[in-house]
Order: structure tokens, then sequence, then C-alpha cells
């Protein structure tokens, strides 16, 4: 029992570090994608909205944006002017579905700003910041996280269910060694014919197969040579006679 809950300790602790890794190496990830994707964004957005600005098109800048946002891979877009008047806002309240919320509070995602210039001919005329939604980024994230604890759990079952079906052979074995021994103690000199498969442990039942053979052939011996004193004891010094 005891080695049963040490290996599926070494299971936990194993599984535990594989799983930190993988999913900080996924946040990591995702957190490159998202940043890439508001600067892209942002970029495109600053590009395509400047013909409308030099033409002070508000209506159609925020069509634009509104068809972008739309999309729903972004918390927000801000375009802001050059003087720090807000021209155009939309926001998208952070709600991640099919996600625990004890994941989302326990692997936190960056939600990195992208920004561009929007220009009004060779003018600075505002500036358009984009900000990726994390919703989609957590639905892999954690979709990542319950494939990698099924394939885990699979292979642990595997594991342990080999383990154990090799330690009943192994643990059979044991237990004949210990009827070897015990009989020895009773003079009965028991051999083992069928040896494990395992190296060290066939080299103790070779052992104790041996040991048994030895013994047994020093009982016998001994017992010969106290048959032979007995029967000289019980002779007549002076006639030879038992």
């Amino acid at each position: 029992m005891q080695l049963v809950l040490t290996i599926t300790a070494l299971f936990l602790v194993l599984f535990a570090g594989v799983a930190v890794i993988s999913v900080n190496n996924t946040r990591h990830y995702l957190d490159e994608q998202l940043s890439s994707l508001a600067q892209d964004t942002a970029t495109s957005l600053g590009l395509s909205l400047s013909p409308h600005m030099k033409k002070n098109d508000l209506p159609m800048m925020r069509s634009m944006v509104s068809a972008i946002f739309d999309r729903g891979y972004y918390r927000e877009i801000d375009m802001i002017s050059i003087h720090g008047e807000p021209m155009i806002r939309m926001e998208n309240p952070v709600k991640v579905h099919g996600v625990p919320s004890w994941f989302v509070d326990l692997v936190p995602l960056e939600t990195p700003e992208g920004e561009a210039l929007v220009m009004s001919g060779w003018r600075q005329a505002a500036t358009i910041h984009v900000w990726s939604h994390p919703g989609y980024a957590y639905q892999q994230l954690w979709k990542t996280s319950v494939d990698e604890f099924r394939l885990f759990l699979l292979l642990a079952s595997v594991t342990l269910l080999v383990g154990f079906i090799a330690l009943h052979f192994i643990l059979r074995s044991l237990r004949k060694v210990e009827e070897q021994a015990n009989a020895i103690s009773s003079r009965e000199y028991l051999i083992q014919e069928k040896l494990p498969w395992t190296r060290d442990l066939r080299r103790v039942v070779e052992v104790m197969n041996r040991m048994s053979i030895k013994v047994g052939e020093m009982f016998r011996e001994q017992e010969s040579l106290t048959e032979m004193f007995r029967a000289e004891t019980l002779k007549d010094a002076v006639t030879g006679i038992g």
C-alpha cells in the first residue's frame, strides 16, 4: 500500500510540474498573440482612417471602427484626438464563456495595448488605441489544459495498471521466497522451479534455492552422523552387540 501511495504521489508531482510549465508556455504564447493582434489592428486602422480624417468624416470612421470591433476579438478600441479629446470609444466587457472563473483568476492573461497614429495629410490628427479581448485566448488555454489533464489521466491509468500487474508478480515471487525461508526453519527444503523474470529478484530466488539445497544437505548429513553416533552408543563396548 505504501508503494502504491508513493507512486501515486510521484505521478501527482510530475503532473503538477508538467502542467505548470505547459500552462505558462501557452500563456506566454497567447500573450504574444494578443499583443500582435492589437498592434496589427491599430496599425491597420490608423492607415485606413487617415483619408477620412482628412475629410473630417467622423461617421465613416466610426462605422469602420465598429466593423472591426464587432468581430468580437477586441476588448476596447479608442480614438483620441491629438488634443486629448475622445473621438470614438467602443468597449466590450470581459466575459469568458465556457471557462471557470477560478481558472481565469489563476492564470491571468495580459491584454497589451496596440497604438498607432491617424494622420490628416501630413499632420498627426489622432491616435488609435486597441486592446485585444482575452476571451478566445482563455478558451484556448482552458481547452489545452483540459486535454493535457485527460491525456495525463489516461497515461497515468495505463502506467499504474501495468505497475500493479508487475508488482503483483514481484510480490508473488517474494511471498514464495518467504515461504522458502519459513520452510527451512521447519526443515522443509522447497525449490522454486519457476524463476522470476526480473534480474535482481531472479538472483534472490537462485540464492534461496541454492541455500535450501545446501541447508538440506547439511541437515541430512547431520542426521546421518547423529544416527551413526546413536548406533555406536548403543553397541556394547565389550561384545560389540547393539
